[in-house]
């Protein structure tokens, strides 16, 4: 199930607030007390997420999902980040996964992303934001599918400009979306919608008093009082009533705490009683399995769906029993259980539903605390899984099972720093000059080979972690007609290629031992090196990268006729290495044929879930040829990155730095 919601209610005011915390599947964002920047903490907690400006005050101005991220700038515009197959920007970017890009949206008061269950990269893949703005309008960037548009339409995969939701005529409040949208207006109503993708949820969780109602167009809820806040947006929801009572609804009612005999009904629940808290809570926070109360003493509650750790009561469920990836239901916790430590109170809560199967708290000392699945790093505490994905066989060692306190941003002093130790350099190979950004450390150095088009920056998210986690030399660099280096029309072909990459090396002192990283195309040069250099590669991790046996004489032809249509005399005078890395690219693929990458060197070989082909035929062969390459070594491991596309470090960074991580300190270890 795949859902977004608005996670907090009812703010606590008891003490000073120091953090806001923005969970997300992979990525996890954290502001800082002071500079109000935001930091993706699983690819840095030294360096802030360029592109975007000090985030405002308060609740409702970030929110994260399964790949994308949101944000509302102290300039009170609407910053988006992730994949963007659902133009989720609004501006038409044409770009597989964008970074943190400022929208046309300006005035915004609440930003939340969602995953709907609509089209995207593929189909259930569905994107997008909803933006609150301070004169009360509700406006939807990227899928809008489910019937989220209210018009009484399915909605686009794409909405091609930001689409300004029409069919509601109340001033908004506030709202709650994930595969449902739920809007609460400025008078203490309720509209709900969406869900067209769930068959038979509409019923149970728009809550209007009638059976199978229309989601593709709002309705009104159906409540004894005016409600004055929610949190919620997918299988269950809940709402804080003037009178201080609470209400839920959900397909599921186990996870409103009223157990496992409960059937669903098309009126929202009075809980108040059911849960029998301790009073009535000062904030509401849902997970994607489980739900977290505040009380105004700073004790802390959790009920649900414990499968994954989410409860925080220190119990999982075992992982042979479990299905993977976002299944549940396999320990429940039906009545809320008190969580926090003895002589800790909580001040904040923060979760998600964007398959964020975790937990942050900060407590009245201003310290964090974490608790739950650890995918990837992130619970911030310095360990996770390797591979960041969920699988029924995979241990669960890395998970925190009750709460933890961890140092937060206190920690950083720990961290390597890389200034003044950073060369950036433009070597002469001969013709023409490569340009070289070297992170200087101590260890077998790590070369990075950047895919087709690209450039070093492209490794921008991911190298500081990298350099922070193994201290090691890591070379980046452009090559000749992409980036700061210069082209020379004499030398072209992957061949030239490899030997002035060669060149460089040797000039700037590396020709021993190295460790390799390659994406896309960068995996033929990758291929070539390491066969000219089988002794001196100890390992390589593959990112997604091309293979010459994808490219059969039918397909290498028919791509050579594509690249040619586009190759203009204009690409050649003004991007003479994007000319010449086309032209070459059918005879780059027959050499490297020749070359078999030397089944002595360890490779971890990541493949995307999603390729960036069309045709089923092309997606299947590609999958195909990484398993045989796989298969044909014990030193090789092949990895299915889950849910991600071709740009595997974007959508999954966590995986491709455990990987990388991994992979060298094994290096280390021979």
């Amino acid at each position: 199930m795949k859902q977004i919601l608005l996670l907090l209610l009812f703010p606590l005011a008891l003490h000073a607030q120091k953090y806001q915390v923005y969970p997300g599947e992979y990525d996890n964002w954290v502001r800082h007390p002071k500079s109000k920047r935001v930091y993706d903490i699983v690819a840095s907690s030294t360096d802030p997420v360029a592109g975007l400006p000090p985030i405002a005050d308060g609740d409702g101005k970030g929110s994260a999902s399964l790949h994308t991220a949101g944000f509302i700038g102290v300039d009170g515009y609407a910053y988006v980040w992730g994949v963007n197959f659902c133009n989720i920007s609004g501006l038409g970017l044409k770009a597989e996964s964008i970074g943190a890009t400022k929208t046309a949206i300006s005035n915004a008061r609440q930003i939340v992303a969602y995953a709907n269950g609509g089209g995207g990269a593929v189909e259930g893949m569905g994107y997008g934001f909803a933006v609150v703005t301070n004169d009360n309008k509700l406006i939807l960037l990227g899928n809008t599918q489910s019937g989220f548009r209210g018009d009484g339409t399915e909605g686009n995969v794409a909405e091609p400009a930001p689409y300004v939701v029409t069919a509601i005529r109340k001033p908004v409040k506030k709202v709650a979306i994930g595969s449902f949208v739920y809007v609460l207006y400025t008078d203490g109503t309720v509209d709900s919608w969406g869900g067209t993708r769930l068959k038979y949820y509409p019923t149970y969780v728009l809550g209007r008093g009638v059976d199978n109602p229309n989601p593709t167009r709002p309705g009104a809820m159906k409540f004894p009082e005016p409600i004055v806040d929610l949190a919620g947006g997918g299988s269950f929801t809940y709402f804080k009533g003037k009178s201080g009572a609470i209400y839920g609804v959900a397909y599921n009612t186990r996870f409103l705490g009223l157990g496992p005999n409960v059937g669903g009904r098309n009126t929202p629940f009075n809980l108040t009683k059911t849960l029998g808290l301790p009073g009535n809570p000062v904030q509401l926070t849902v997970g994607t399995q489980a739900t977290y109360a505040l009380m105004s003493n700073g004790d802390a509650y959790a009920w649900g769906d414990n499968t994954q750790a989410a409860i925080g009561n220190g119990k999982e469920a075992k992982f042979d029993n479990f299905v993977a990836p976002w299944g549940g239901g396999g320990l429940w916790v039906d009545k809320p259980l008190k969580i926090n430590p003895a002589g800790v109170s909580f001040v904040k809560l923060f979760a998600d539903i964007g398959d964020a199967f975790y937990a942050f708290a900060e407590d009245s000392k201003g310290n964090l605390w974490v608790w739950g699945r650890n995918k990837g790093f992130v619970l911030w505490n310095g360990k996770g899984s390797p591979d960041a994905t969920i699988r029924a066989n995979q241990p669960n060692k890395w998970d925190v099972l009750a709460p933890m306190k961890i140092a937060g941003f206190d920690g950083n002093s720990n961290s390597v720093s890389l200034q003044g130790q950073t060369l950036d350099t433009l070597v002469d190979v001969g013709g023409y000059k490569l340009h070289f950004v070297i992170f200087q450390g101590k260890g077998i150095p790590i070369l990075f080979d950047a895919g087709g088009g690209e450039d070093a920056t492209s490794w921008n998210k991911i190298i500081r972690p990298i350099a922070e986690r193994t201290a090691t030399t890591l070379i980046t660099y452009d090559r000749a007609g992409f980036g700061k280096s210069t082209f020379n029309n004499t030398r072209h072909g992957i061949a030239d290629g490899v030997i002035g990459l060669e060149t460089g090396l040797k000039k700037l002192g590396y020709t021993g031992d190295i460790m390799l990283v390659a994406h896309s195309q960068g995996g033929l040069y990758a291929q070539l090196y390491a066969s000219r250099h089988p002794d001196e590669v100890k390992a390589a991790v593959l990112i997604d990268a091309t293979t010459t046996c994808f490219y059969n004489e039918k397909r290498l032809a028919a791509t050579q006729q594509m690249i040619d249509q586009g190759n203009t005399d204009e690409v050649k005078a003004s991007h003479p290495g994007t000319y010449y890395q086309g032209a070459d690219f059918s005879n780059n693929i027959v050499l490297v044929s020749e070359f078999a990458f030397p089944n002595t060197i360890p490779v971890t070989d990541l493949v995307a879930d999603h390729p960036p082909f069309q045709d089923s035929a092309d997606i299947n062969d590609w999958k195909r040829c990484h398993q045989e390459f796989a298969a044909a070594s014990s030193n090789r491991t092949g990895i299915l990155a889950t849910g991600c596309g071709h740009l595997i470090f974007n959508d999954n960074p966590a995986l491709v730095i455990n990987a990388i991580v991994k992979d060298y300190r094994e290096v280390m270890r021979r």
